[in-house]
Order: structure tokens, then C-alpha cells, then sequence
């Protein structure tokens, strides 16, 4: 995907956060129908349903969008510096900025504790008591001892 379109998906997925769904069609020519019992919003390429609402059609688009955008971001073979701007990747529309962990989170992606560490539970295990369940007694990671001599 081109880099101005993931740009553009960027713009409209914060518009589409904060407007309604009759503001988006008057202001922005989102497109919203209702078909076969589902709501459906199209905006920029993209789609999003709903058997509930228009709203919820519309936070169906929102997640379709970003799930493009990641998807472009995934698919990048290597960040280069656009021609207009040095801090967006001319190839996924990337800021650079989005790449900078978070302060709150050093390692933003990490979705599971590590092993070994307070937040998994125990010392040195993998989060869950090894020994409840017998197949996996033992199964866990080797402690790593200092060497002798």
C-alpha cells in the first residue's frame, strides 16, 4: 500500500474516532448503506459492518482501518525517509515517533510476562506452579549458576 493512502487512513481513522456517523458522510463522503440486515460504512477503500447500528459500523471501519495500516507497517521491508519529511518511512507512511517505546512500557509489545520475573508469579518459573501438573514438572527454564574456578 502507497504511503500517502496509509497517511490518509491515518487522518481519517482519528476523524472517525471523534465524529459522528452523519458527520462523517456529510463532511467526509463516508458512505453508509444498509444491506441484507447489516450496516455497512465505506470510507477511503475500506469497509466496516454492523447487524447492530451506524455507530457501530462505524467502529467496525475504525478497527478494519487499523488493522490496514498495521498490515502496511508489518509488510515494510526496511524504514527509509520519505522525500517530504525524514521522520515518515517513504515506503509505509510510518512515523518515527510510533516506533519509540512508551514510557510508562519499555518493551510496548510484550503482551505476557517474562519468565523469572514478578510479574509471572514465581522465581524462575513460566507464571503457573510446575509441579501441580506432573507432565510438566521439570519442563522449565535451567537456572544459569555462576562457574567455579
Amino acid at each position: 500500500m502507497k504511503p500517502e493512502k496509509i497517511a490518509q487512513l491515518r487522518s481519517y481513522v482519528s476523524i472517525a474516532e471523534r465524529l459522528s456517523p452523519d458527520a462523517l458522510a456529510d463532511l467526509h463522503g463516508a458512505r453508509f448503506d444498509f444491506r441484507a440486515g447489516a450496516y455497512e460504512m465505506r470510507l477511503a477503500g475500506i469497509s466496516g459492518t454492523s447487524t447492530m447500528s451506524r455507530e457501530a459500523a462505524r467502529e467496525s471501519w475504525v478497527r478494519a482501518a487499523r488493522r490496514k495500516i498495521e498490515l502496511a507497517e508489518a509488510n515494510c521491508v526496511g524504514h527509509v525517509a520519505s522525500a517530504d519529511d525524514a521522520k515518515i518511512c517513504g515506503r509505509c507512511g510510518l512515523h518515527i515517533d510510533d516506533l519509540r517505546p512508551d514510557e510508562a512500557d519499555p518493551i510496548p509489545h510484550r503482551r505476557h510476562p517474562m519468565p523469572g520475573s514478578v510479574e509471572a508469579g514465581m522465581k524462575g518459573g513460566l507464571g503457573y506452579d510446575e509441579m501441580a501438573d506432573p507432565i510438566l514438572a521439570g519442563s522449565g527454564p535451567v537456572p544459569i549458576v555462576p562457574r567455579e574456578g
